[in-house]
């Protein structure tokens, strides 16, 4: 018998991932094994109750072995209402926790701060008021909810603030009142890449796009959004500014001129995403952009265009 406890994020994270849980499922059921799965916020609400089904199971379904009780400071304190096997596989699963499909509404439909999803998590209550003696105390005093279970409501809001252009650990640890640690464990759990969230934004500077400039790995990643939504990204090694910034100090360019400078070391330096329009002006604005970012350049409008003064 194999019980799962299901996560709605990680099981559902893609196509790819609900496929395979599937196909596994089918594979281990060919060699005889039978499922039981609990929603995980079943789990969180009552696990007693979680427990007691599965002792309940255990016992009509495999008479012959020796009938597995509770013992009594326990069952007598849990109470669930007996179903019969057949009644329990055609019911629909009762929800412990009905606030979890709002929270899930939230996250589809709702566009929800990172500052009222951190007043939210204030408003969460703590249900480890007191923690063992093994622990670091001085965490919770940095981290009010450190040790905290997390909750469906706080994984569905991890999920989506961490995929916000500019969101890094330390923001979400600040909205989450958890430490660094905890942060990034839980979002491998929920199968966001690090690559999403490990992105430390230093600025943003609109033009015609908007771009945002994030510190990434010792490089400078650059995005670029039209007025389409469409976003480009390009990698910049700090070299490829370097270069630049020597060729050119005390001098006025275009991003046109910039790209034909930066020509002999774009392919090392530069790493672009899209290889549509002109590469060479394209690789000229976001090394500079990254300039303007840093402070090693100034970007003023003359007519329809842009000058970028390298001071």
């Amino acid at each position: 018998m194999i019980i799962e406890c299901d996560g709605y994020i990680f099981h559902r994270a893609s196509l790819e991932q609900f496929a395979y849980e599937l196909k596994r499922e089918r594979e281990l059921q060919k060699l005889g094994y039978r499922f039981y799965r609990f929603a995980a916020s079943d789990v969180v609400a009552d696990p007693w109750a979680a427990a007691f089904e599965v002792i309940e199971v255990m016992n009509e379904v495999w008479p012959e072995f020796s009938p597995i009780r509770l013992p009594p400071e326990v069952s007598s304190f849990v109470q669930v209402p007996r179903q019969s096997e057949q009644q329990r596989m055609g019911a629909e699963p009762q929800r412990l926790r009905p606030e979890a499909d709002t929270v899930k509404h939230d996250l589809e439909n709702e566009e929800v701060s990172l500052e009222e999803v951190a007043e939210r998590i204030r408003r969460l209550p703590l249900k480890k008021e007191t923690l063992p003696l093994n622990v670091d105390a001085a965490l919770r005093r940095s981290y009010a909810r450190a040790y905290e279970p997390w909750s469906e409501q706080e994984d569905l809001w991890l999920a989506r603030q961490a995929r916000v252009p500019g969101t890094d650990v330390d923001v979400l640890c600040k909205a989450f009142q958890r430490n660094p640690g905890s942060i990034k464990s839980r979002l491998r759990k929920l199968g966001v890449s690090e690559k999403t969230y490990l992105k430390k934004m230093l600025g943003q500077v609109n033009l015609r796009n908007h771009y945002r400039v994030y510190e990434e790995g010792g490089a400078y990643v650059v995005t670029s959004e039209n007025t389409k939504g469409q976003l480009y990204e390009c990698e910049v090694r700090p070299e490829a500014v370097s270069y630049l910034h020597g060729k050119m100090m005390g001098r006025r360019i275009t991003a046109e001129q910039a790209g034909r400078i930066l020509e002999p070391v774009a392919e090392r330096f530069i790493k672009l995403s899209h290889a549509n329009g002109d590469k060479r002006r394209h690789s000229g604005q976001y090394v500079l952009v990254a300039a303007v970012v840093l402070g090693q350049v100034m970007v003023s409008k003359e007519g329809r265009s842009y000058v970028y003064s390298v001071i």
